[in-house]
């Protein structure tokens, strides 16, 4: 039986969750609608997409508003969001290694890509707090000793107690002094946090698991 040729759609373009960015789409369906009283007015259209390149289904939606200036151009929103940072390949693996501290860097990165930095900034110190703890640290310490106790563990090298500082004072400063990062300054942030949990609870088991594995030095033997 022959297959029924699909009709061709119209086509537009759109921030793909696999593709990326400004990426043509098939428009395979489009609602429009406003909204208005007697001071201010909204438009709205809403699409379905399927990406060209990958098939992904997605939602777009263009908004106007009244008192916007007409050169801006619509608002234009897609869900799902797009992506700003991609989740740690190892992040699911915390599951096995801690549920809360899964968790809470998982909550951390959703509200980083949500761009909700302040939060995010404040997960991050949390995500310090419970590692720390898993590592062995007394969590009622405060920060500054927290950092001694790994530092005298050998958890962590000069550099990166440096690092951790600034960190565990950027989180205070969101917490406490208001204070909301940058994209840019979070994503520092959520490097140092992840370059330290990836290193303490993953690198060192797989190099000890290689160790296991590399096959001993065979004896020399005397002539």
């Amino acid at each position: 039986r022959r297959q029924r040729a699909r009709r061709a759609m119209p086509r537009g373009k759109g921030h793909c969750p696999n593709c990326g960015a400004d990426k043509w789409a098939e428009i395979e369906a489009e609602f429009e609608h406003t909204e208005a009283n007697d001071v201010v007015s909204c438009a709205y259209v809403h699409r379905i997409l399927r990406c060209g390149g990958c098939d992904r289904i997605y939602f777009q939606t263009n908004s106007w508003f009244s008192e916007d200036d007409p050169q801006d151009g619509p608002v234009v929103t897609h869900w799902p969001p797009p992506v700003r940072r991609k989740l740690p390949k190892w992040l699911f693996q915390l599951r096995e290694i801690d549920n809360l501290l899964y968790l809470t860097a998982l909550e951390s990165n959703v509200a980083a890509n949500q761009e909700l930095y302040t939060l995010a900034a404040i997960g991050i110190r949390t995500i310090f707090d419970r590692s720390a703890e898993m590592l062995g640290v007394d969590p009622n310490l405060n920060f500054a000793d927290k950092l001694s106790a790994l530092d005298r563990m050998d958890k962590i090298s000069g550099d990166e107690r440096a690092a951790l500082e600034i960190l565990t004072d950027a989180g205070s400063a969101a917490a406490h002094r208001a204070w909301r990062p940058t994209a840019e300054q979070l994503d520092t942030m959520m490097d140092v946090i992840e370059s330290f949990i990836h290193r303490s609870f993953f690198v060192s088991r797989a190099a000890a698991e290689l160790a296991s594995q590399v096959p001993a030095r065979p004896r020399r033997t005397r002539p």
